[in-house]
């Protein structure tokens, strides 16, 4: 984050942490993207069904017969 990029790629990011720690990692995504206005972005792997609605404003899962669109706010 120190070089300030303008998009991420993120594998699970919060797999491994208790639910208070996962929250400071997603309202930090959400301040980082939304400090950005329109440059930033990120794509999000994660197998937790309710994190893309939190975070995300268009999401797509991955099923069988390839990626599907899930949702968008």
């Amino acid at each position: 984050m120190m070089l300030d990029p303008e998009f991420l790629l993120l594998d699970e990011p919060t797999a491994s942490l208790d639910r208070r720690t996962a929250a400071q990692v997603e309202a930090f995504l959400s301040e980082w993207h939304g400090e950005g206005q329109g440059t930033r972005g990120y794509v999000l792997v994660s197998h937790d069904p309710e994190q893309p609605a939190r975070l995300a404003t268009r999401w797509l899962r991955v099923t069988p017969r390839g990626l599907e669109p899930e949702g968008r706010t």
